[in-house]
């Protein structure tokens, strides 16, 4: 009973925070002349097997026709009371090029339509990072010039959603802005480049048009991309609303003494380095919680996709423990939005982040470590959810720079989890363990592939632990499907890790080149358990 009260009151928390905001949010006023969301603009790619849902706005009971090159008869609509329009029909049986044309008081003509493959990509910076170089924080990715230039790709197309304008909401919008690209090398440099290499291995494979959804937005959390309703749906998630809802409430008057302090340093001629701060939460802030599902994932959701991949959880990292949590709830929230409970759900688990200057480590505390499991048990656990282990593809920067690997990662699963193909999509994964002699067994499921070091090292990475829960580095080697692991140090080992350290030291591959990711085989409480 104290549960479903604590989840009516978030509920209605959520609801008096952002009511404002929803009302002010609701869409633009109803125009004389028929217009169409943004997403339908030239270059627009379909999803090939799946309704075309077209949506617009017109004056109030205004018919709208809706012509399309790939059938005779045209369908006609009409506007509601406030406006709004929407249809929906079957998609081409053809690649295309294909051509929308609606027609009212006015005429709108999408030309170069294409039938194919739909992904939204979504999360934090190292989705959003671009094939192209923009400033520190964008490096542009590795080789990026040679990439780009070889970017002739007319069958892949991106959509990048505005975030510039309405970027995070506190209320729910019904549409986004943006327009499509064909990928060439003078638009290549402008797109995700996790996205564009992701898009590019499929294209390849598939011989068919590739539609990306790029919706990612740097620097954000978790809980601004789920909805209300999700972040109600579990006790522990209230802390970080009434955090929010306390930040929203003074925000005004905050905002007035920000103003004040800020004329009074331009007056006094203050330092730049006593420069005031302005209040951290706003109606906007990218961080609100539900704000970005309001602005860039539920707009969406007429939309038919194939599936999802998503590059998030550098911001979660301190609290990863809750991320168990937090990413499941969001997936499901996500495919309930979509109506597709089995869609798929392709998830980018955390880079090494290394320190610069200093050496990896076999183990260590890491909360890092811990947000990939949070990851990895997510995949394991929640069906149609895979995960692409990009441990080797990280550096000692925050947003590494080598991206292909990545992105080729994600194709591989797409290929053999959705597309049906026969290809090694993922790395050595824990199977099994027993002791034997003082020496740990490890047994691997490999992927199809037999385990391996990349360029025939020793294997290294693994860490043992007694009754005392010390961990200790070891030694280790490969026998079939299993790697032994004994340590002088642990004469009688009941627990072992690989990997885990936010810059781990560790090599065990498969043969066809996929990593193992890290895992632990204890279930010790780490340095974020209970953290909310």
């Amino acid at each position: 009973m104290n549960r479903e009260r604590r989840r009516v009151s978030t509920a209605r928390l959520l609801r008096v925070a952002w009511l404002g905001g929803a009302l002010a949010a609701g869409g633009v006023a109803p125009r004389a002349e028929v217009s169409v969301s943004s997403f339908f603009s030239d270059h627009l790619v379909l999803q090939a097997g799946a309704p075309v849902v077209i949506w617009g706005r017109a004056q109030p009971a205004e018919p709208v026709e809706i012509a399309v090159s790939w059938r005779q008869s045209a369908h006609r609509v009409t506007a509601d009371t406030a406006g709004r329009w929407r249809t929906t029909m079957a998609p081409p049986a053809e690649a295309g090029p294909h051509e929308i044309t609606l027609r009212s008081t006015n005429t709108i003509r999408i030309r170069d339509v294409l039938c194919g493959e739909v992904w939204i990509c979504a999360g934090q910076s190292n989705m959003a990072m671009t094939m192209a170089y923009k400033h520190k924080d964008d490096r542009g990715v590795l080789d990026s010039e040679a990439e780009i230039q070889a970017a002739q790709h007319p069958g892949i197309r991106y959509f990048l959603v505005s975030r510039t304008k309405n970027a995070s909401s506190p209320g729910p919008r019904e549409d986004v802005e943006g327009e499509w690209k064909v990928c060439s090398p003078a638009t290549a440099g402008d797109f995700s480049g996790v996205a564009y290499f992701f898009g590019e291995h499929l294209h390849r494979a598939l011989r068919r048009p590739v539609g990306l959804i790029d919706t990612s937005w740097g620097g954000t959390h978790i809980q601004a991309w789920m909805s209300p309703a999700a972040l109600a749906s579990d006790p522990d998630f209230a802390p970080h609303l009434a955090w929010v809802r306390q930040g929203m409430e003074a925000f005004p008057a905050e905002q007035q003494k920000y103003e004040e302090r800020l004329q009074a340093w331009r007056r006094d001629g203050s330092p730049a380095d006593a420069k005031p701060i302005p209040p951290y939460w706003h109606a906007g802030h990218r961080n609100l919680p539900a704000g970005l599902f309001h602005a860039r994932i539920a707009p969406l959701f007429p939309v038919s996709v194939s599936g999802a991949l998503w590059y998030q959880g550098e911001g979660n990292a301190s609290k990863a423990w809750l991320y168990q949590r937090l990413l499941p709830a969001m997936i499901h929230d996500w495919r309930s939005g979509w109506g597709r409970e089995e869609m798929p759900f392709l998830i980018v688990q955390l880079p090494r982040l290394g320190v610069p200057g200093q050496p990896p480590k076999v183990v260590g505390i890491s909360a890092w470590a811990e947000l990939r499991e949070a990851q990895l048990r997510t995949a394991q656990t929640v069906p149609h959810t895979h995960l692409a282990v990009a441990l080797d593809a990280g550096e000692d920067h925050i947003h590494p720079r080598n991206k292909r690997p990545v992105g080729e990662r994600l194709a591989r699963l797409a290929l053999a989890k959705v597309y049906g193909q026969e290809v090694v999509s993922s790395g050595p994964s824990y199977a099994g363990l027993r002791f034997e002699g003082g020496a740990a067994m490890v047994r691997f499921a490999t992927g199809g592939s037999g385990l391996a070091t990349r360029g025939g090292e020793g294997l290294r990475g693994f860490a043992v632990a007694g009754e005392d829960r010390r961990f200790h580095p070891a030694e280790a080697g490969i026998e079939g499907d299993t790697v032994i692991v004994r340590s002088p140090q642990v004469p009688m080992p009941v627990a072992v890790r690989y990997a885990w350290a936010d810059d781990p030291d560790g090599n065990l591959f498969n043969r066809a080149g996929l990593p193992a990711s890290p895992f632990r085989t204890d279930e010790w409480p780490e340095s974020t358990h209970g953290l909310k």
